[in-house]
């Protein structure tokens, strides 16, 4: 049985499809579909569903990607709250860490760095300080830190970071090798 234009896995579908053409580098025709997923959620399940959520943080992860940052993070606050509405730590922290690492692209790091570090601080909380979700958001920090010329303290993260990562991945990983760059990146 067809399910129609206003049911929700016909939001499922297309953010699928709006998906597909973001990785393919067709912004253009990803951002109507996620537009419209984002209609039929909030119609069918309401504002404040988790199917919502993910649409919001869709849309807002496209125009993040095509440097709409000021349309973005209004969208990134929006899935936040009811990511914390419903209690997904997780979905919580990646939404977190997602909206402050825009906030510091978008030349904002003294904005995004309290969110950064409650982000790195629930990680270490959730998984263990010596895991590589709070290595991700350590080099996260540790970017933030750099940028706003705090030197010592990025570099004492990224190191921190780097020997997390070298005790779980192999030694030619992409993710060891980028904070690699980044220390040595940092100014002496």
């Amino acid at each position: 049985k067809a399910q129609g234009p206003e049911h929700p896995e016909t939001s499922t579908c297309l953010n699928n499809l709006a998906d597909l053409l973001q990785a393919m580098g067709d912004y253009a025709a990803a951002e109507p579909l996620f537009r419209r997923a984002l209609a039929i959620a909030e119609k069918a399940e309401g504002p404040e569903h988790p199917s919502t959520g993910t649409s919001l943080d869709n849309l807002a992860g496209l125009l993040r990607a095509m440097g709409d940052y000021a349309a973005a993070e209004p969208l990134y606050r929006r899935a936040l709250a009811i990511a914390e509405k419903h209690g997904n730590d997780e979905e919580v922290l990646r939404l977190l860490q997602n909206n402050a690492v825009m906030l510091r692209d978008a030349g904002q790091p003294d904005k995004a760095l309290p969110d950064l570090q409650k982000a790195l601080a629930m990680w270490q909380d959730l998984h263990g300080n010596n895991s590589l979700n709070a290595a991700s958001s350590m080099s996260a920090v540790a970017q933030c830190l750099s940028i706003l010329g705090r030197g010592t303290e990025a570099k004492s993260m990224f190191e921190n970071c780097l020997q997390i990562r070298e005790a779980s991945l192999p030694p030619d990983h992409p993710s060891i090798v980028l904070v690699k760059g980044r220390l040595a990146e940092l100014p002496e």
